[in-house]
């Protein structure tokens, strides 16, 4: 899944001011500047601003993040298990029943405006394999690319 326009997401929690972009500058009022009521690309804020967001939502949906990784969170109800990995504004959402998989899509998709990238067959550069219930990865393509360079 891959969050559209992720950083414009993010809610500031201090006060900003920019100066008024080039070519919407008023001529009457040059020395003004512009208040941001929400988050920017560029914003050194922003990807922290994204990251509360996103942490709020899936917590709200009854997700817990990972004591050990801020972006990884887990759901578990009736044995049944929901992951979401995040890695920026992408993530891969996996579970034992695809019932779950599909609501928690959805319920993101109401949070959020998001792309679905179908199965997973890459990931932080590892080639992902399903197979019989079992998940293989794999990074032979960048052995390969090392010695070949």
């Amino acid at each position: 899944m891959d969050v559209k326009t992720a950083f414009l997401n993010g809610e500031l929690d201090e006060e900003i001011y920019m100066a008024q972009l080039e070519g919407y500058v008023h001529k009457d009022l040059r020395e003004k500047v512009c208040k941001l009521d929400k988050s920017i690309y560029g914003l050194k804020q922003a990807p922290k601003m994204w990251h509360m967001k996103f942490d709020q939502v899936v917590k709200n949906i009854g997700f817990q993040s990972s004591l050990s990784d801020k972006c990884l969170y887990y759901r578990s109800m009736s044995n049944q298990t929901v992951i979401i990995c995040l890695y920026v504004d992408d993530m891969l959402i996996l579970g034992s029943d695809l019932a779950e998989v599909r609501d928690t899509k959805s319920a993101l998709a109401k949070a959020f405006d998001m792309k679905d990238l179908g199965p997973v067959d890459t990931l932080l550069g590892l080639k992902v394999r399903v197979h019989k219930g079992r998940v293989t990865l794999s990074q032979a393509h960048y052995i390969e690319q090392i010695l070949t360079t």
